[in-house]
């Protein structure tokens, strides 16, 4: 019976290849969308689980008194003092990647380091190439490196011996080469140092500088070890009011600790993954729905002869599997081609195993999509009465068959316009985001790491900048300005010391002002006329003045948690260069000569010209630096990188959508042409025009495209709003959009039916009339 199932199949391909072509291709697009996305689910699921004992593995976040944030960032103390007073806790440890300077045999390079105590390697499983897990981090001045970093600086791995300098510092020696992290891990660095070597104020309770990780003796104790936390800053610290618990290691990939993060487009694109995998369902169901019609002569004899239902259902479900397994196929042939591209733009590294578990999944997957698929013929068609067909035969489609195919067009173009109106959305934020005015100049500035022995030529380093006239104006910054990593308390006059109160700080120098072009609203910017700036001036933002609830903010004395005082003398309009997602912080500005950026304004008129000259002086003065350089706006809109790869997905879904959907519309005209071929036949015998003929067979395209957007507006109206929650500052959702979403919806529709339509008009009669 298989075999006689699989020659019916095989004759039917054969006799209508241009709708098993239009069913394969499909069915294939949509399960190789369906695959990808789900290799992309599963690699983001993946991080940080190859940990041995991953699931005890937790990260210790705070919260404050009100609860309105939540945070990672600890005192250097912290981890040792879990340790030793909770018995739960088996390992804990300090860790904050942070970039630094690495030098060895006259070669110097930047990287991400970190402190960590002798307990890291014990929590966290990266494998050692060389030298001994247990003691790499015991000893004062050694240094755990990866292979990468020992190839560049020593041209070989196995270093262990080997001296290097860090950030100018004292030598380290390193004590152990391990693998390089694994891309899933969130946990990344180059190099780590023992925690005994940090400086001293990163030994105390008074300042916030790394995150500190918890391995507990049981997965089971975290609420337990979270109720004896909870207070334990308050011990050291009762300003802050911090209140302490766990988060476990693996969902610190996806899950935000202030709600969202990339769980959200792991739900986005999963779902919008399944919708193109239905629609493609949907498109075999509603070409079937058509081709059944043409179909009942040969149900009818099959039931004359003595042929059972189940026989008439097993057959149709068989052609529909038959026809999935075939697109899955194609499918994984797509698949396999596109994931270069795909990995390319998603900076991943995906790839098609065929391990047990995956055959598994696809062949359920094709399961499922072949009997939703094939479910119309299989359940309904075959269930059709022999004196019912013989009715069908000599009249026009039932209203059933019509209500049930026009459903399933407006169901397939009510998904595409609901994609096409999220695209547009989603591409205007972005636009939105990196053309909105922040209040500071990002256009032509360059922005110079000069950590190592370049932070203390950086006066120099101006001067002879400042020589170039493609040069206009050079400043320097302790932040690179897109987070303010050094925050904290203040202390002001008339402070309520129930009320704690955090800002940003950053260290500038005096022409700061002139290469952003930020606006001064009240007071003065730094200048080199007052030597009081040096140490004790202070310049605020707007945002600050109105978050401390200062009224005449010029001339008060503050003091910063970090025991720099003085008094205001300045006021600067709020500018903005971190993540648009939130509101313009607080933030204070102090006086410096160095730090460890450099921003560079230039001319633009000849910029690699220019860059050749930075990049002269630097190698001048600091020739074993590394130099490394970013343009500003460029490192502004990479805040945006998950929202521009949403962009990117979304489009390409949208295509594919788009693309199904077209398929199944250019199938369903030919079958509609097909059955009303003697009808424009007889039309045109009448004098029908060809424009008429066109309006007849297209006018209820119009109909379904319309009905579908009238659905799809608010649902996608509904879902956009919610995505922009997101973000402090927002497009508004414009009736534009939807619109054009509509109009090029039906634009598509009618694009991909008029041709065949047209051919149609345009028929010779007598051509029609003797069609079979």
């Amino acid at each position: 019976m298989i075999k006689s199932f699989f020659k019916t199949t095989i004759r039917r391909i054969y006799k209508d290849p241009t709708y098993s072509v239009i069913n394969i291709f499909g069915l294939a697009i949509g399960l190789a969308c369906f695959i990808v996305v789900m290799l992309w689910v599963k690699n983001e699921q993946s991080y940080d689980k190859f940990h041995e004992n991953a699931d005890r593995l937790h990260q210790v976040a705070f919260t404050t008194e009100t609860g309105d944030y939540h945070g990672f960032y600890q005192t250097g103390t912290l981890a040792g003092y879990l340790k030793e007073n909770f018995p739960e806790i088996v390992h804990a440890t300090s860790f904050n990647g942070g970039q630094c300077k690495v030098a060895a045999d006259n070669k110097g390079f930047y990287c991400v380091g970190s402190y960590a105590d002798s307990s890291f390697f014990k929590m966290f499983s990266f494998p050692f190439l060389f030298g001994e897990t247990t003691t790499a981090l015991n000893k004062s001045h050694s240094v755990v490196i990866t292979e990468s970093l020992s190839l560049k600086l020593f041209d070989h791995e196995n270093s262990v011996g080997e001296l290097v300098r860090i950030n100018e510092g004292a030598d380290y020696t390193v004590s152990a080469v391990i693998q390089d992290i694994p891309e899933n891990s969130h946990i990344r660095f180059d190099l780590l140092m023992p925690i005994c070597d940090s400086q001293d104020w990163m030994k105390t309770w008074n300042s916030k500088w790394t995150q500190t990780f918890v391995m507990l003796e049981d997965e089971n104790q975290v609420q337990q070890v979270n109720q004896k936390i909870a207070g334990v800053m308050n011990l050291f610290q009762p300003s802050w009011k911090n209140t302490l618990y766990l988060t476990p290691l693996t969902n610190r990939h996806l899950h935000d600790i202030n709600g969202g993060g990339l769980i959200t487009y792991i739900w986005i694109f999963s779902s919008m993954a399944l919708l193109v995998l239905l629609l493609a369902c949907v498109n075999f169901m509603n070409l079937s729905t058509s081709r059944s019609e043409l179909r009942h002569k040969e149900i009818f004899i099959k039931k004359i002869i003595g042929l059972k239902r189940l026989h008439l259902s097993v057959q149709f479900l068989s052609e529909a599997l038959l026809l999935t397994f075939m697109s899955l196929l194609v499918a994984l042939v797509l698949a396999k081609i596109s994931l270069p591209l795909i990995n390319s733009v998603l900076k991943t590294n995906l790839h098609l195993a065929f391990n047990a578990s995956t055959i598994l999944t696809l062949i359920l997957v094709s399961l499922l999509t072949g009997i939703i698929a094939g479910s119309y013929p299989a359940f309904y068609v075959s269930s059709i009465k022999p004196r019912q067909i013989l009715q069908r035969l000599h009249q026009k489609a039932g209203t059933k068959k019509i209500n049930l195919k026009n459903t399933l067009v407006v169901f397939q173009f009510t998904i595409s316009v609901f994609f096409i109106g999220s695209t547009l959305l989603v591409t205007h934020q972005i636009h939105f985001l990196q053309s909105k005015d922040l209040g500071i100049k990002k256009d032509n500035i360059i922005k110079l790491t000069t950590i190592g022995k370049l932070n203390n030529k950086a006066v120099e380093l101006k001067q002879e900048l400042l020589k170039n006239p493609s040069i206009n104006n050079v400043t320097v910054s302790q932040n690179n300005l897109t987070s303010w990593n050094t925050s904290g308390p203040i202390e002001w006059e008339g402070r309520d010391k129930n009320e704690l109160i955090e800002i940003g700080y950053n260290w500038v120098d005096y022409d700061f002002l002139e290469t952003f072009k930020v606006q001064m609203k009240e007071g003065r910017f730094f200048s080199e006329n007052f030597a009081s700036d040096n140490s004790n001036s202070f310049i605020l933002n707007e945002k600050a003045v109105t978050y401390l609830g200062l009224k005449e903010p010029l001339g008060m004395k503050v003091k910063s948690w970090f025991g720099a005082e003085g008094t205001i003398v300045g006021i600067v309009k709020d500018f903005n260069t971190t993540s648009l997602h939130h509101e313009m912080g607080p933030i204070a500005l102090l006086a410096a000569d160095k730090g460890n950026y450099m921003f560079i304004a230039i001319n633009g008129n000849d910029i690699p010209k220019t860059l050749k000259f930075i990049e002269q002086k630097v190698r001048a003065l600091v020739p074993d630096d590394p130099y490394e350089y970013q343009f500003l706006d460029d490192h502004i809109n990479n805040q945006y990188k998950t929202e521009a790869l949403t962009s990117k997905i979304a489009l390409a879904l949208t295509v594919l959508a788009v693309i199904i959907s077209c398929l199944g519309l250019l199938g369903l005209a030919l079958s509609t042409i097909q059955q009303r071929t003697k009808e424009i036949g007889i039309r045109k015998v009448n004098g029908a025009r060809i424009s008429e003929v066109l309006v007849m067979l297209n006018k209820d395209y119009v109909k379904w495209v319309a009905i579908a957007f009238v659905i799809a507006t608010p649902i996608a109206y509904y879902a956009m709003n919610k995505w922009l929650e997101n973000f402090a500052y927002k497009t508004e959702l414009s009736w534009w959009i939807f619109a054009l979403a509509g109009i090029l919806a039906l634009g598509i529709a009618l694009l991909t039916v008029s041709w065949q339509s047209w051919k149609a008009a345009r028929r010779n009669p007598v051509e029609s009339l003797r069609y079979e």
